[in-house]
């Protein structure tokens, strides 16, 4: 067979067509083309709104990282100045500081996109703050200074709630500007 046969059958073919089966016939396909664009405007309005909760729920895991983090420092620290020369119990800024810790790490006002493993270790977090402050209410009362190797293991805690959550989402502290 000739393409030119081929596209004269076609030609014939077409004007034997009554017009209004044409036009059902644009109809149907201009449906379909609509129906196809609005799913892929959906689509990715969808791949939108995940990459847009991901990252709410980074900013989460970073959060709570960097007050575990700075919780489990303000201990080591305390349990550094026990061990001195000078053995001195903690300022009364760092007692503070580690009570807001914590009662922000309970409030999950920071928690932008809670998840089990963030609340986990927010409340995990916090748990070992209230240990901590537990222990110096407890040196206080009795008036002696508070164990130097109890506030190390805390902090110590706090730093390993804090590289879990990290290695839970799989974040690197060295290079997370870049999430």
């Amino acid at each position: 067979m000739d393409v030119s046969s081929n596209i004269a059958d076609l030609t014939e073919w077409m004007l034997s067509v009554p017009g209004p089966t044409w036009a059902a016939w644009f109809q149907a396909v201009g449906t379909l083309g609509g129906i196809f664009v609005a799913w892929k405007i959906g689509q990715e309005q969808w791949r939108q709104h995940l990459e847009k909760e991901s990252l709410a729920e980074r900013d989460s895991v970073k959060a709570v990282y960097v007050l575990i983090s700075r919780s489990a420092r303000l201990i080591r620290l305390a349990g550094e100045a026990l061990e001195g020369p000078l053995p001195a119990t903690p300022s009364y800024s760092s007692i503070r500081s580690i009570e807001l810790i914590a009662a922000k790490l309970e409030s999950f006002d920071l928690v932008k996109r809670p998840t089990p493993a963030v609340l986990r270790m927010s409340l995990a977090g916090a748990n070992e703050i209230h240990k901590f402050l537990g222990d110096l209410k407890k040196a206080e009362s009795s008036r002696a200074l508070p164990s130097s190797s109890r506030m190390q293991w805390i902090a110590s805690e706090l730093e390993r709630y804090g590289s879990a959550l990290l290695e839970h989402y799989e974040i690197n502290e060295e290079n997370w500007s870049q999430d």
